[in-house]
Parts: C-alpha cells; sequence; structure tokens
C-alpha cells in the first residue's frame, strides 16, 4: 500500500485512455507475519473468502479509485500471474500481456507511468 498514491494518481491521469482494474490477492503484509510499520491499514491474514472481500472493500475506502475484484481463496490468479506480493500489468485488447512489473521491487507505478506515456506518444 505505500505505493497506492502513485498508483492512484496513474488511475487518475489515464482512466479515459486505460482500463484499469485491481485484483485483490492474499495479504502480504498482515499483522501476524511479515508486518510492514507505517502501512495506512494494519490487516490480519485472511482465513476465508469473505474476510479477503471485506479486506478489498476497506482498500477501496482508503482511497482506490479503480474497480477491484477479488482473486479466489485458492489464489488462482495470484498463482497464474506470479503477482505475490504485488504486481503490475498491462494486458492489451487482445489479452496479450505487454507489460509486467512483479514486485515488490519492480513494482513501480512511475516506470509504468513512464511506459503508458511513451505508449500514448506512439499511438497518437
Amino acid at each position: 500500500m505505500q505505493k497506492l498514491d502513485r498508483f492512484q494518481g496513474l488511475v487518475t491521469d489515464f482512466c479515459s485512455k486505460i482500463d484499469f482494474l485491481t485484483v485483490y490477492i492474499q495479504e502480504a503484509h498482515p499483522k501476524e507475519g511479515w508486518f510492514i510499520p507505517g502501512n495506512k491499514v494494519q490487516l490480519k491474514q485472511h482465513t476465508n473468502l469473505d474476510e479477503r472481500i471485506k479486506a478489498a472493500a476497506i482498500l477501496k475506502e482508503v482511497g482506490s479509485n479503480c474497480p477491484i475484484v477479488v482473486d479466489d481463496f485458492s489464489n488462482t490468479g495470484m498463482l497464474m500471474y506470479a503477482a505475490f506480493p504485488e504486481a503490475l500489468f498491462v494486458i492489451d485488447r487482445c489479452n496479450i500481456l505487454r507489460y509486467s512489473a512483479h514486485g515488490p521491487h519492480a513494482y513501480e507505478p512511475d516506470d509504468l507511468r513512464k511506459w503508458i506515456e511513451n505508449e500514448v506518444k506512439k499511438s497518437t
């Protein structure tokens, strides 16, 4: 969540050109696990799908400005895209993966911003 503000800036700046979606997956930094001080929200690891759905609702409340969906409790999406603990993806209209950055170190909204800006320039 530390980079959430920069991601939200991407959504705000490019929502007229790009459809954004957040997929809420397994909690990467739960209170009882590898907790990171300074996080806006402190959550326990989900023990069922209802808890994961409630956690996604909390994310929406603290400021997510794009739609949020929840991965199933078997973590199908997370495993399919190797998205743990976090990742950024751009998938085009033909369902082709055009950009990926797997966190925590490559999850950099500023790098995605540069990539989007370059793609927008190419298309005009």
